[in-house]
């Protein structure tokens, strides 16, 4: 059976309103959400709705091409009757004024997405215990054409009368001569089918699972999960004692009393709504803001910041100005996180249902009050650093958002201090930074939900960023004579041939010490071996007397097999990912490239039997693979400015030019020379290990001292006020202005000069002369976790000496940070230079 019926407003405005700038994958959501609302009131209802799905038909493009297919959105809801139906496909109308525990309601939205995706439109739907359904057909063209607000209604009849639920089926696609709307329904089938279930799993990713479940062509779209670290994980910080890595928030940030009939809102007491005239209707609504915001396990680009939530659609994914921008008096909208580099790592899901938004649903409405109070609520306010802060003289701020970027801004140093992974390199004596690799590697199997890797279990995650812990110092021993390393098994010093380990010249007369293994006395020239028959030391060819079973040089066992050998120095070393090489290659002299082999690298065990004199071992056997094992004990590795890459790439360059000696004559030679090579493999295998920045430097001595001045204030709050009338009539000036021009008001300068809140403004130059006067307030934790006030030595002018030592030390290498910004172009060797001094000035600094 088939009417007609009316509907507002006229098909012209109607063909109007589509052409807005809703995107395919949000019109295909509004739909979605129309589905979920009928879920939600029949939960309400009591209605009981067995396993409720939402299933999504998308046609392939080349049927779109040829005018054919369907795109359709089925659920299995209580469904509407035939004048809800109407309603509901009516533009500008709403199913409930309660905009809170509403995501779609058709009206507007409806009409807006099934008109951008084609021109005809069909909503069938039905509920249980009803014998037909009620079927409504929106065809623009005709309406058009016939200037008609009439649209045909038709009832069916239904084969179970238990089955209800709704389904749109949209087709019809727009012409190419349709410029305004030609191509939309082409964009979302254009998208891949896994790509739409990825996307409406985000989407939705808080309703998915038990509750909901919504299929793409037959297949389940995933529940999204974030990779945050449990609130079980936390870094220390100096100010707020241990900030977890996840804040839960379940907050009420205000309430009102609405007609529950026309939403109108009740105030004064009223009895009678205003509005509509009804009473003993009204309602109390709790603005709650829920959800979590933390630490996500891997830093990112992109992929950070905070997903706002209604009613369990993600309105703004990785919103990041909201919260992480600060406007200041003259509207200047300042980035605040990250600012000590690209990438952020602070993320989250809060759920603002109580916040309206714009038609589109794509942002919600930031000039209501309603927003005001979730921000307030989420990131405080103000500013996000304690140096604008104390500026404006802002106060407190102990929202979730502030806490985390405080205890998280920085990743600096790598390790369970700052709660990111990496591995100590014993070469350097410092954590590095886990490749990216790596962690696309762990993020994959996250996804998978892999012991150890998932969202209930991270401690393969955590695993690596207790690897990057500074390890204990025990692999070299201090020479006496002139302070440097040496490896603990050296007989001598590798820097001024001081003994550590030795003996007397057999010659009487000579009486001379010398290297316990020495075979010549280098004064008197007395060999040092009286026995023929002598034997070679399997380890390190040395000669010794046949009476020995121990070579007198290494302490080999004289029968023993090589330790060298490659099966003995797999089974004593370990892996080094940082420094492999899965297919090493590079372009060849000529043009010409090389075929790849794998590099594999690896780290000789502290204990294993090796030639201590030998930095590096190199296993050529195999034609796939080379081996290079590395004795990070030896002083060209740990004590000399060079770097393992350094060794690695010029054994690689010798084997380089062996293996392709056919193809060097007297005309290209000078292309195949070892240092051309060398430099060859460090563009392109080792250029991001190795390569120097000095404008990334200068920004790394910019945080250190953004460092420095957060710290004065907590570290010399006694000695705020002493120090700023030492300071002569320029400098207090100085300071003065900067404070004035950073917003500071007159009247509160006298207020800073006794808080300690002007440190924060200091010129970096000032910071050596307040070191130099209070060192006991930068060491022993202050600033440093360097020992000064208690070193204690019996001899009080040592201790003095002492004392001076390691001041003098952390003054000339701040004087040396100080003097690198002032350079326009500095050039590579003082910037490798001033990257050790800035690693010594970080070592040992507490979390700050």
């Amino acid at each position: 059976m088939e009417t007609k019926k009316f509907i507002t407003p006229s098909p012209r405005i109607l063909k109007a309103i589509i052409h807005n700038p809703l995107k395919p994958i949000d019109a295909l959501c509004e739909l979605i959400d129309n589905s979920i609302d009928g879920f939600r009131h029949a939960k309400k209802s009591g209605l009981d709705i067995i396993d409720p799905t939402i299933r999504i038909s998308i046609p392939n493009k080349n049927e779109i091409d040829k005018g054919i297919g369907v795109i359709s959105v089925e659920d299995n809801g209580p469904g509407l009757t035939m004048e809800q139906s109407l309603k509901a496909v009516t533009a500008g109308y709403s199913g409930n004024p309660n905009p809170l525990d509403n995501l779609g309601l058709f009206g507007m939205g409806f009409n807006i997405a099934t008109g951008k995706i084609g021109q005809r439109t069909v909503m069938t739907t039905c509920r249980k215990g009803d014998n037909e359904s009620t079927s409504i057909t929106i065809d623009l063209p005709k309406m058009i054409e016939n200037e008609s607000f009439e649209v045909p209604v038709s009832t069916i009849p239904k084969d179970d009368v238990n089955k209800s639920g709704t389904i749109v089926t949209i087709d019809q696609w727009y012409p190419r001569e349709d410029a305004l709307t030609y191509g939309f329904v082409q964009k979302l089938v254009g998208m891949s089918k896994a790509d739409i279930r990825d996307r409406l799993g985000r989407i939705y990713s808080t309703l998915l699972g038990n509750d909901l479940k919504i299929l793409v062509n037959n297949e389940e779209c995933e529940k999204f999960h974030h990779c945050v670290w449990p609130a079980i994980r936390s870094v220390h910080h100096h100010e707020f004692g241990e900030i977890p890595a996840q804040y839960e928030i379940n907050e009420v940030v205000g309430t009102e009393i609405r007609c529950n009939n026309c939403w109108h809102l009740i105030e004064n007491g009223e009895k009678i709504c205003s509005s509509c005239g009804e009473k003993d209707t009204f309602r109390t609504i709790e603005k709650k803001v829920y959800g979590w915001v933390g630490i996500q396990r891997f830093d990112n680009k992109d992929n950070f910041g905070i997903d706002l939530i209604r009613n369990g659609r993600v309105i703004r994914m990785w919103e990041k100005d909201a919260f992480f921008t600060y406007e200041d008096e003259d509207g200047n909208r300042i980035k605040e996180y990250p600012v000590d580099s690209i990438y952020g790592r602070i993320i989250g899901e809060i759920h603002i249902d109580f916040v309206p938004v714009d038609y589109l649903k794509s942002d919600f409405q930031r000039t209501s009050q309603e927003w005001d109070l979730a921000l307030k609520c989420i990131r405080g306010e103000g500013s996000l650093l304690p140096r604008t802060r104390t500026a404006k003289d802002e106060g407190i701020n102990n929202s979730p958002i502030y806490k985390l970027v405080q205890g998280y801004r920085k990743v600096r140093d790598f390790g369970t201090k700052e709660l990111y992974m990496g591995k100590w390199d014993p070469t350097s004596g410092r954590a590095i930074r886990i490749d990216r690799k790596t962690e696309e590697e762990y993020y994959q199997k996250f996804r998978k939900g892999e012991n150890g890797f998932g969202i209930a279990d991270d401690s393969q995650w955590w695993k690596l960023v207790e690897e990057a812990d500074p390890q204990s110092a025990t692999t070299s021993k201090e020479c006496p004579k002139c302070l440097c390393q040496n490896a603990l098994t050296a007989e001598t010093c590798f820097n001024c041939s001081h003994i550590f380990i030795g003996k007397k010249c057999i010659n009487p007369e000579c009486g001379n010490e010398i290297p316990k293994s020495a075979v010549n006395c280098e004064k008197c020239g007395s060999e040092q071996v009286t026995e023929k028959n002598e034997w070679k030391c399997p380890k390190c060819s040395s000669v010794n007397s046949p009476e020995r079973t121990e070579c007198l040089k290494c302490k080999q066992d004289k029968n023993s097999p090589n330790p060298n050998d490659t099966e003995y120095l797999l089974e004593n070393s370990v892996p080094m990912d940082n420094l492999s090489v899965e297919n090493f290659s590079i372009p060849l002299p000529g043009s010409e490239q090389m075929s790849s082999i794998k590099l594999s690298v690896y780290k000789i065990n502290e204990d294993a039997n090796v030639l201590s004199e030998l930095p590096l071992i190199v296993d050529l056997s195999s034609s796939s693979e080379i081996k290079i094992f590395l004795n990070t004990t030896h002083p060209a590795i740990n004590s000399y400015q060079d770097r393992p890459e350094d060794y690695i790439a010029l054994e690689m360059a010798r084997w380089i030019q062996d293996s392709n000696a056919s193809k060097i004559n007297p005309q290209n030679r000078h292309f195949w020379s070892l240092s051309n090579i060398y430099f060859l493999i460090h563009t392109h295998i080792w250029k991001s290990h190795i390569i120097l920045d000095s404008q990334e430097t200068k920004r790394d001595i910019d945080t250190f001292f953004s460092s420095v001045m957060e710290a004065l204030p907590r570290i010399l709050t006694d000695e705020s006020e002493e120090i700023f009338n030492e300071f002569d009539d320029r400098d207090k000036a100085l300071v003065i202005q900067e404070l004035i021009r950073n917003g500071v008001q007159t009247s509160l300068i006298d207020e800073f000069k006794k808080t300690g809140k002007y440190f924060a403004f200091l010129p970096s130059k000032f910071i050596p002369k307040i070191i130099e006067k209070y060192p006991e307030n930068f060491f022993d934790g202050g600033f440093w976790n360097v020992p000064f006030s208690t070193i204690a030595l019996p001899d009080e002018t040592i201790q003095k000496e002492v004392k001076e030592e390691i001041l003098q030390k952390y003054l000339s290498c701040i004087n040396d940070l100080i003097s690198f910004r002032n350079y326009r172009t500095p050039d590579t060797l003082y910037t490798q230079k001033i990257n050790q001094t800035l690693h010594i000035m970080n070592e040992d600094l507490i979390n700050a």
